[in-house]
């Protein structure tokens, strides 16, 4: 076409409508045309309204051959009429997204769907309504279109070219009558054990392409799963929703919402289809259902082949089992048999035992009768070596005696706990000490030791002790000189649980003999040359005491190695005692809130009938019964403070500076070493004498002690003569050390002393004090107490016991000793002198002066 009066002239479109040809032109509206002849062309003011310049898309309805449809370019949609002309113009006032139209396709239904700048809309030319709107929200890439990007696929779909791509679909997806049958589903994401399964993963498991994946195999170990996926439906996506079933696991649909995610952790073995579905805009489910087989591998142990082995296995089981039955009959056959026998046996030995406790009983009375006398006999002649060894085996003999009424209690049933509440570590420390004079007249190292200092707890008193000196029995009499024999002791966190552990190196017992040193009158030396006495009746009375506390014990044993046995012994609250008695025992248990008796206490102390204030003694020792012992022995000499343990001893050693102490070395807090090391430290209690009291005879022990300043040692058990003259020796010692201090205290000299240079110093720094205060009249025994860290009695016995002075007479002689040499030196007048030693009334002054010189100070210069 060729017009030379439109210069510019772009065709658009072009269709052949009503007998004519129709032009459609940017800038230049409509033309109508014949074989190529121009008849009209159309622009501007039409008689239905304005038709625009810039015209795009023609299509003709497909309804009316007469009519056709123009597309503009922001001018809208408009309906045009081969012989009428313009029929109407659709603008966004009607409902069109926007007044730019590209591109229009028809559908095999008659409707119209349009490009815009603003998305892609429908359009019924029937009713002349807009039917549905769709924009980037409703799935599109984008909402700006291209003028003639349009094409119709050979499948029926339609393309609209964009800003963003091409938008391809097919129009009768859209029908309403095919939409439920036509919502189809993708995967849009594979995750498995939370790794994303795309071509970045390198380990992926999933190798086929998300979109056509219908199968998937995993490994029983990487059977955790989560799915992605989404409906390709674009109009009004957001109503969509999903439901999800996995037949194996869900027995019914499961629905999701909007969620367009499923997860399944950790799927056993199996094989399962995974069915999704979604609805369409209607919001009735679609029949179209994607599925998913996935298949979990079992482990190896769990395949096919694995369960065959488990079978023979079992087959294997059951034919054994057969076999084992057939046995046991017989063996049940035998066993009536022995129990028969057993009965019969069972009867004699009831019969036996009946005889040992009759018997038993009836040694009492004449083993009485013998022990007493003899008590009687050794209080008249103590050292008659006849009447000791009568003692000696008549309490061996009475101690069978009772440990064969013991056992028929047992066996009667007649034995229940009785527990008491005991300080447990004191308790075990004294029982075991007992055997510290067998121990070291043997010479066998003996040690006892506790994983605690203090422990308080329920215990059968009688029944342990009978139990560990069994053991310690045993131990020292299969032990030769110079082995060992030790105890450990453990208390459980709970302290509700006693462990006690005696272990010797004696000869041992053979793994043949080992089960049977329980039973009864068994003997593992039971040769007719045997060298140890004994009746075989101590193991076997351990156990059955083990056992009515509710215990255990165990041995190992070695030949020629040595013996352990373990005994472990409940030790349970008041609140938890079950088949037991709780008894409350006076002087056994040790509140910790660590109370003392008005005879102990420091502040209830007077000095003792016949005493004469010779001197005060501290006893500390966590046995009350060696404490009381050796007050026994020293309070008609001198006053007696007790304390019972190191921390307790250390706080009255502070307060009283007693003039000697006697201590314990195994205590519990702080023990005597201990004790020792802080008493010599301090300034306040270094000076006074310690006697160390131990069952532990070996050297170290002993040079360690004396190390640390112990003035001396005793082993218990001790004799009170010796303790007497090892306390007096040590007193007349001290006195002595006091005149030579005092002596040179008297002479104005520095004070030395080789032997003690500790108090030599304390002596000398009080020396230098008073000299800087001397002429302070003010300065007295409360200043020069507090300039040494002391209490005013504190200082009072340490330079009572050092020097034998007061602190009030040290002062005094201080200043007339400088009085007189000032008076002997320097012509000053007696006010001067008595102002220069702090005097301040010279009256006063030349009164004492006169006291201790027996002259005036005008007669001495």
């Amino acid at each position: 076409v060729e017009q030379p009066d439109l210069p510019g002239l772009i065709v658009a479109d072009a269709w052949y409508v009503g007998g004519y040809t129709w032009i459609s032109t940017y800038a230049h509206g409509l033309m109508k045309y014949d074989e190529s002849k121009l008849l009209s062309r159309f622009t501007g003011k039409q008689t239905q309204g304005i038709l625009p310049n810039d015209l795009t898309e023609i299509c003709p309805d497909p309804w009316d051959k007469n009519k056709f449809w123009l597309g503009s370019r922001g001018g809208g949609l408009i309906l045009w009429h081969a012989e009428k002309g313009l029929q109407r113009v659709f603008t966004t006032d009607d409902g069109l997204p926007n007044n730019t139209i590209y591109c229009l396709l028809p559908d095999k239904n008659g409707k119209l769907w349009c490009s815009t700048n603003k998305g892609i809309f429908r359009f019924d030319p029937k009713t002349q309504q807009v039917e549905e709107i769709f924009e980037k929200g409703d799935g599109l890439p984008g909402n700006e279109f291209n003028r003639a990007h349009k094409f119709i696929l050979p499948n029926g779909a339609f393309a609209f070219g964009g800003m963003e791509g091409y938008t391809i679909f097919n129009p009768a997806d859209f029908d309403k009558k095919n939409l439920k049958n036509k919502v189809q589903l993708h995967l849009t994401a594979l995750y498995i054990n939370n790794q994303l399964q795309d071509e970045h993963n390198a380990d992926r498991l999933v190798e086929e392409p998300l979109n056509t994946l219908s199968h998937i195999e995993l490994p029983y170990n990487r059977s955790s799963l989560r799915l992605e996926f989404a409906a390709l439906l674009f109009n009004n996506p957001q109503k969509l929703k999903y439901r999800y079933q996995l037949k194996g696991i869900d027995e019914d649909w499961v629905a999701n919402g909007t969620n367009n995610t499923v997860s399944y952790a950790t799927l056993n073995p199996g094989t399962y289809v995974l069915r999704l579905n979604a609805t369409d805009n209607n919001g009735e489910w679609s029949d179209t259902v994607k599925e998913i087989t996935i298949i979990i591998h079992p482990p190896l142990w769990a395949t096919w082949w694995a369960y065959v082995l488990y079978a023979l296995v079992i087959g294997v089981a059951v034919w054994r089992f057969l076999i084992y039955r057939e046995e046991r009959i017989k063996a049940e056959q035998s066993l009536t048999f022995e129990k028969k026998e057993a009965k019969r046996l069972g009867e004699l030995d009831h019969l036996k035992n009946s005889f040992f406790a009759n018997i038993s009983h009836e040694f009492r009375t004449p083993l009485t009768l013998i022990l007493a006398p003899l008590q009687d006999l050794l209080k008249e002649a103590p050292t008659n070596d006849r009447y000791q060894l009568m003692n000696r085996n008549a309490k061996r003999l009475f101690e069978l005696v009772n440990q064969l009424l013991d056992i028929t209690k047992l066996e009667a049933g007649q034995m229940k706990p009785v527990y008491a509440e005991q300080e447990l570590v004191v308790f075990f420390r004294t029982l075991t000490s007992s055997f510290s004079s067998l121990a070291e007249s043997r010479h066998i190292e003996f040690t006892c030791t506790q994983n605690r200092k203090q422990v308080f707890g329920t215990i059968d008193k009688d029944k342990t002790e009978k139990i560990i000196t069994n053991l310690l029995s045993n131990a020292f009499k299969f032990t030769e000189t110079g082995k060992k024999v030790s105890v450990i002791i453990f208390y459980a966190d709970d302290n509700e649980l006693v462990s006690i552990q005696v272990k010797d190196e004696g000869i041992g017992i053979s793994a043949a003999q080992l089960p049977h040193i329980f039973d009864r009158f068994y003997q593992a030396d039971s040769q007719a040359n045997r060298a140890y006495e004994g009746t075989g009746i101590g193991l076997a009375l351990v156990k059955e005491l083990v056992n009515v506390l509710n215990g255990t014990i165990e041995v190992e044993s070695q030949q020629g190695i040595g013996t352990t046995f373990t005994v472990k012994i409940p030790s349970p609250s008041p609140l938890t005692l079950d088949g037991g008695t709780l008894i409350a025992e006076e002087n056994t248990f040790m509140l910790p809130s660590r109370r003392y008796d008005d005879s102990v206490r420091g502040s209830n102390l007077t000095p003792p009938s016949g005493a004469g204030g010779l001197g005060l003694l501290l006893i500390v020792d966590d046995n009350a019964d060696i404490r009381a012992y050796v007050r026994s022995v020293f309070e008609t000499e001198y006053q007696i403070i007790e304390a019972t343990d190191g921390l307790d001893g250390m706080e009255r050693a502070i307060e009283q500076v007693p003039d000697l102490i006697i201590s314990d070395l195994m205590m519990p807090n702080v023990d005597g070493l201990e004790f020792c090391r802080l008493l010599k430290s301090n300034e306040k209690t270094s000076h006074i004498p310690i006697v160390m009291l131990t069952a532990k005879a070996n050297l170290e022990s002993k040079i360690e002690g004396l190390t640390l300043g112990a003035d001396d040692y005793l082993l218990k058990p001790f004799n009170a003569a010796e303790i007497k003259v090892r306390v007096k020796n040590l007193i007349e010692k001290q006195e002595k050390l006091r005149q030579y201090f005092g002596n040179q205290l008297a002479d104005v000299k520095p004070v030395e002393a080789k032997a003690n240079p500790k108090e030599a110093a304390f002596l000398t720094k009080v020396q230098n004090m008073v000299e800087k205060r001397l002429s302070d009249g003010g300065f007295g025994v409360e200043q020069l107490a507090e300039e040494l860290n002391m209490s005013p009695s504190q200082l009072l016995r340490k330079l009572k016991a050092l020097a034998n002075l007061t602190a009030v007479e040290f002062l005094r002689e201080r200043r007339l000793q400088r009085a007189a040499h000032l008076l002997k030196t320097q012509s000053v007048t007696i006010a001067d002198v008595a102002f220069e030693v702090g005097f301040d009334n010279a009256s006063y002054f030349s009164k004492i002066f006169q006291e201790k010189y027996g002259v005036l100070p005008s007669e001495y210069s």
